[in-house]
């Protein structure tokens, strides 16, 4: 996913875990094992599969809709990033950072 994804899943999970429970409108902890390696997915996404300049809807149609990605990290992408147009893998992920 775009990765999506991605490093908000990872940053999400690591301050719930902290914490021992999730804030509302923030997402449950994932099995940590696993984050990094979404994390890494879910960049690869964002930098290597979206033809930019891209807008919300292409962002999200990449890569066969991001069928590998967890779908509670392309919930997270889809309500978080706005319906601009991205000029490059950084708007899109400095997008997703506003939002954690």
């Amino acid at each position: 996913m775009p990765a999506y994804v991605i490093f908000f899943s990872f940053v999400n999970s690591g301050m719930a875990a902290e914490r021992g429970y999730h804030e509302e409108g923030s997402y449950p902890s994932h099995n940590p094992a696993n984050s990094m390696s979404n994390l890494k997915t879910e960049l690869e996404h964002i930098k290597h599969h979206i033809k930019y300049p891209a807008n919300k809807t292409q962002v999200l149609a990449a890569c066969n809709n991001m069928t590998d990605v967890p779908s509670i990290d392309k919930e997270f992408v889809t309500k978080s990033l706005t319906d601009n147009n991205y000029k490059g893998p950084e708007d899109v992920v400095r997008a997703l950072l506003n939002k954690v």
